[in-house]
């Protein structure tokens, strides 16, 4: 069985992570992962100093998890597209796989090479997952 980890990050504010959790956890099951561990922060997504993303890149680096599942890419990071590609380079080198559960389209799930050639902008990509999703219907 899949092990997963689910991270989770909302902006100051009005926003809650109980959203997220309660999706992603359901995704999760549907997939028959065991979730072993849930990340969370209430951060902005250009903040690198956050204390659930520095948890979870320790139990990346000590293969807790096989898997890293976030809602979205700029709930990740809103570090750029070079920014946030680093993040999905770091866990592929420890052999952490990684999904987006609403950015599925992009094809996560596999190489971070894919996600390099793809030619749609910083803002569409990082901003507006769904708009991007639409366009490519």
């Amino acid at each position: 069985m899949t092990r997963a980890a689910i991270y989770c990050r909302v902006s100051i504010g009005r926003q809650e992570n109980e959203n997220q959790l309660v999706q992603l956890r359901e995704f999760a099951a549907k997939q028959g992962w065991e979730i072993v561990r849930e990340y969370t922060d209430t951060a902005g997504g250009g903040k690198t100093d956050r204390d659930g993303l520095k948890a979870m890149w320790d139990g990346a680096f000590k293969r807790e998890f096989d898997l890293l599942l976030f809602w979205a890419l700029d709930r990740l990071s809103r570090e750029g597209v070079l920014g946030t590609l680093r993040y999905l380079e770091r866990l592929t080198s420890y052999g952490v796989a990684y999904r987006s559960q609403s950015s599925t389209s992009i094809a996560l799930a596999s190489s971070v090479t894919r996600l390099r050639s793809t030619s749609h902008g910083d803002s569409m990509l990082f901003t507006r997952p769904r708009a991007w999703h639409r366009s490519q219907n």
